[in-house]
């Protein structure tokens, strides 16, 4: 006994002495280079924490085994402890800050990551290349975390990730303002039958689709190693004492009784199986910019639908009273040709199928994963399509349709020959959608009714519609009935 407490006093005085003769460098005052040459170096070469987790354990195992049958045991796991918290406490100065010092390590690497170019193809190339760049850094982190700290500092180096990942979807959102800008100005050129403005944003969906299968799998591969590195340490300690062996573990490594408590309710909440995830708010934040970028997408594909609607409340044939000077009153509507801007609608939307099947066609799980985790416009969030492409196409048919109804509901006056022209528009519209497999909206169904509606029978008809329909087509049609 006499023996083991003059061991004790030695090795602790000479622990001490070293300390107080090593320069500790604070880290407060410490440049970027440094704290990613010390955070990096210890983990790749410098074995610094196997010497000092063997020399601990050579101390507490026969101290255990000791201890144990001794009546003053509590006394002697008091001096244990204490001696094997001053091994480690010149290294626990470091630990402290580890949250700063990987946050500043990863946004260093982060730096590095290219994303955007001068060219929208290049730009949309580096994007796609950066998904692996990000988590190869990630999985550095996420070894190098078992390796400075046997997995003790994972809420630190949980709370670095969300910013690491946070900055991340923070560029690719400004590299997509870049991107949005140049497909606007080249409509703006003039090149209005080009397609490779909506390819390059599939890709980019392809690539969020990437990155959201990649936080799963990281996810994934984090939780597998907090649970082998501290999983096992959730049961009492082998001195007979309460205090658990992951605490007692962490307490070598952390300073503040509030991060040990943290770190064990992560574990144990892990090991009960109540925690599926620990960066859910990374995943929300890759799924929302996902969201985005699919309207990023369908405001690409729809602007010309769009451009083809713009004053179409303000046509001259809405109050035309003929056709190339002859009476139409009494001419049925199939006598009429639908005009040049429906044509055209239709003929857009008829060409959307052979740009969308290269992507979606070909069993592509990124571009599925990205469609499942970022709603399309005027689509239900519960629907599931067989293929992305009919979803696509569903939204944009919806969408194209809502608009329609909109700019039809702005006409201010409608001849009888204007009224059957567009019907005649509509009806050609509702053909082209079944051609794609698709149904009319309820709207534009209930805007072609008041449409055919004699005066005589309006007020009965309009009864059952949205007042809102009903009033402006009365209004449209001068039916004062």
């Amino acid at each position: 006994m006499l023996r083991f407490k003059m061991l004790s006093t030695t090795i602790n005085e000479s622990i001490t002495i070293h300390s107080v003769n090593t320069v500790w460098l604070d880290l407060q005052s410490s440049s970027p280079s440094f704290l990613s040459s010390f955070i990096t170096g210890i983990a790749s070469g410098m074995h610094v924490i196997p010497l000092i987790q063997s020399f601990a354990q050579g101390l507490r195992v026969p101290f255990c085994s000791h201890c144990s049958s001794q009546a003053d045991s509590v006394e002697h796991r008091a001096v244990v402890e204490k001696l094997m918290l001053t091994v480690y406490a010149p290294y626990r100065s470091y630990l402290t800050k580890y949250k700063t010092l990987e946050e500043v390590v990863l946004s260093m690497e982060l730096n590095n990551i290219k994303l955007d170019h001068e060219e929208v193809f290049e730009t949309v190339q580096l994007l796609s290349q950066s998904v692996n760049k990000l988590f190869n850094i990630a999985s550095q982190a996420n070894e190098r975390c078992i390796k400075l700290s046997n997995g003790c500092s994972y809420v630190s180096l949980l709370e670095a990730l969300k910013l690491y990942f946070y900055n991340y979807c923070r560029e690719f959102r400004r590299v997509l303002v870049n991107i949005r800008e140049k497909c606007k100005s080249s409509v703006r050129n003039g090149d209005l039958e080009d397609w490779s403005n909506f390819q390059h944003s599939l890709r980019i969906i392809q690539t969020c689709g990437d990155l959201i299968m990649h936080i799963d799998e990281f996810d994934s591969s984090v939780i597998m190693n907090i649970m082998k590195s501290l999983g096992h340490l959730t049961t009492s300690s082998p001195c007979g004492d309460m205090k658990s062996l992951l605490k007692a573990k962490a307490s070598l490594f952390l300073d503040q009784w509030a991060d040990i408590e943290t770190l064990e309710a992560l574990v144990t909440k892990l090991h009960e199986g109540d925690t599926p995830s620990v960066l859910t708010e990374c995943k929300e934040e890759m799924c929302r910019l996902s969201e985005e970028v699919h309207r990023f997408a369908f405001d690409i594909v729809f602007a010309q639908l769009k451009g083809h609607l713009t004053n179409l409340s303000n046509m001259e044939i809405w109050t035309s009273k003929s056709a190339g000077g002859a009476l139409t009153s009494d001419l049925p509507t199939f006598s009429l040709s639908p005009q040049e801007y429906i044509t055209k609608i239709g003929q857009y939307m008829m060409t959307l199928p052979q740009h969308l099947d290269p992507f979606m066609l070909q069993d592509n799980a990124a571009v599925i994963v990205a469609l499942k985790h970022g709603k399309l416009p005027y689509t239900d969030e519960t629907e599931i399509h067989e293929h992305p492409a009919d979803l696509w196409l569903k939204s944009i048919a919806h969408g194209t349709m809502h608009l329609y109804c909109e700019e039809i509901l702005k006409i201010l006056e409608l001849t009888a020959h204007g009224n059957k022209q567009l019907l005649t528009d509509i009806d050609y519209l509702c053909n082209v959608l079944d051609d794609l497999g698709l149904s009319e909206s309820e709207s534009l169904k209930n805007i072609g009714l008041l449409l055919k509606t004699s005066p005589e029978d309006y007020h009965d008809v309009a009864e059952h519609m949205p007042q809102r329909f009903a009033n402006a087509v009365r209004s449209m049609r001068k039916i004062y009935v």
